[in-house]
């Protein structure tokens, strides 16, 4: 209980009421205003380019029905949407421990190991991060836990139906949940019918009730966002089908040729980000801006220790946490984008088996080099741990003067909103982040993984879509514009700037000096 309180105060401690400009985050409040005005679901007035293929005109509507929740009670409180989070983050932590307890107690020194594997896990400053975040993660994360929770339980509960029967539905509510919030959440649907094959080469009353249950939480969960009776204020409504299952589906069949070297870079992708929730990310001297190659041997080392960890565990019973992080893992490698957060489902499960395993690998030591070796691993990963924050925190403090909802961004939206037409298209690196504040249409000329086009196909394409504005910030843009301001300022003319902004009104045509 101290423990669990310690972690319940620290990650409350950590919410600052700061909004990043991640673009994700705004998504999904535009959602959550939608529904509690009940526009149209989709309709954000965020314009999707093509050429930006990791951000989809739609997510799915798990967190946006949390936040709206909150949103009514609290009105627009940037703290108090990192507070849920932060309080549903620690229910995921606490489903978690309850689901690997049964594994570690019996074993010697197991109590102390599973409080070792809660602190890691818990307090590991990425999770952290991410999971409070006005984000999907943190609440995907809750829902898999707690689904896999209840279901273990419902499962070694063979003698007691009604009990059996009651988690199981417990476990479908969750997992139900989950495939509302993250389209990879199918797989956790998947998991139960692939466990009770390999495990009782049949199907159960538990697995059908959590499966039926699950189905008619995200029928449910959908039909939410089908309930609108009036289009958004901009006007815009999304077209079907454009959230990330469309997308996947979409570019897995036009790059179907590709997909064993999307495949084969996936793992290379994934393998490494997982040195991120490792904290191998920080640099390996002054005036280093990249960690050496140690962090890869670590991060092999690691790995191999997990998979260790994983057929250890597999050999003595299989679970169904184990069926899950198989097939969430395939499913991960044929989508084209590999990002570290993917992986956060699956990484507190990554720090279980690395557990399993130095624990089966510590019987064969002496008992006291054990208890030394353990001592040392834990002042390690306290000692990154308390340095991976205090990098953290000088970075957040140093975005809290830039931030969406900070004085000089809200200056910037107040002029958009007052000075612009109501129908006006601006371009935008973050153009999620402007339709929030701004209710403007907003499109962005690319995404984080792919570069800008040239001038010729950027001005096309402003000219193709009706642009009328462009907003650059030197600190989000960094010279990335400079030089196509730069070669055709006639286009461009400035019309608000800060020391933070730049608002650009554009002409598809330039004006001639002489009349």
């Amino acid at each position: 209980m101290l423990l669990f309180g310690s972690l319940v105060f620290f990650v409350v401690w950590s919410c600052d009421g700061v909004m990043s400009w991640g673009g994700d985050n705004a998504l999904y409040l535009m959602h959550a205003s939608n529904l509690l005005t009940n526009h149209a679901y989709a309709a954000t007035g965020y314009v999707q380019n093509p050429w930006a293929y990791l951000s989809p005109q739609s997510y799915p509507p798990g967190l946006p029905l949390l936040i709206a929740w909150v949103w009514s009670w609290t009105g627009f409180d940037v703290l108090a949407f990192q507070y849920a989070l932060s309080t549903v983050f620690c229910l995921a932590i606490g489903a978690f421990a309850g689901l690997i307890h049964r594994d570690l107690v019996t074993a010697r020194g197991g109590a102390t190991i599973w409080s070792a594997l809660i602190a890691c896990v818990g307090f590991n400053p990425v999770l952290v991060s991410i999971g409070t975040d006005i984000l999907s993660d943190g609440l995907f994360l809750a829902c898999v836990c707690c689904g896999l929770w209840a279901l273990e339980s419902a499962y070694r509960r063979q003698d007691a139906r009604h009990t059996r029967l009651l988690l199981a539905a417990l476990g479908g509510i969750a997992i139900g949940y989950g495939v509302s919030t993250r389209v990879f959440g199918w797989m956790l649907l998947v998991a139960i019918p692939a466990f009770e094959m390999l495990r009782f080469r049949r199907a159960t009353n538990t697995g059908a009730t959590a499966v039926m249950t699950a189905l008619v939480v995200y029928a449910a969960m959908e039909a939410v966002t089908m309930l609108s009776v009036v289009d958004a204020p901009t006007g815009m409504s999304a077209a079907p089908g454009e959230g990330y299952g469309a997308l996947f589906i979409a570019g897995l069949w036009e790059h179907l040729g590709a997909l064993p070297g999307r495949v084969l870079g996936a793992i290379m992708a994934y393998a490494s980000g997982a040195g991120s929730y490792l904290v191998l990310d920080w640099p390996v001297g002054p005036g280093s801006q990249e960690p050496g190659m140690w962090r890869y041997g670590l991060t092999a080392i690691a790995l191999m220790a997990g998979l260790h960890g994983f057929v250890h565990n597999v050999r003595r019973q299989l679970q169904l946490r184990d069926v899950f992080c198989v097939l969430y893992l395939l499913a991960l490698l044929p989508w084209g984008a590999h990002t570290a957060r993917y992986l956060l489902p699956v990484i507190p499960f990554f720090f279980f088996y690395m557990c399993i395993s130095l624990h089966a690998l510590a019987r064969y030591l002496p008992s006291r080099i054990a208890t030394c070796a353990s001592l040392v691993i834990v002042l390690v990963v306290g000692s990154v741990y308390a340095g991976q924050y205090h990098r953290q925190f000088e970075h957040e403090a140093s975005l809290r003067s830039f931030a969406p909802n900070s004085p000089v961004a809200r200056s910037l939206f107040t002029y958009i909103r007052r000075q612009t037409p109501a129908d006006a298209l601006i371009v935008f690196r973050k153009p999620r982040v402007v339709s929030l504040f701004t209710d403007r249409y907003a499109v962005t000329l690319t995404d984080t993984a792919n570069p800008v086009p040239n001038d010729t196909r950027v001005l096309d394409y402003m000219n193709r879509i009706d642009a009328d504005y462009l907003l650059e910030s030197r600190r989000l843009d960094g010279d990335t514009l400079s030089g196509l301001l730069a070669r055709h300022a006639p286009r461009f003319r400035p019309v608000y700037r800060n020391p933070q902004f730049i608002l650009y009104q554009y002409r598809a045509k330039p004006t001639s000096a002489n009349p």
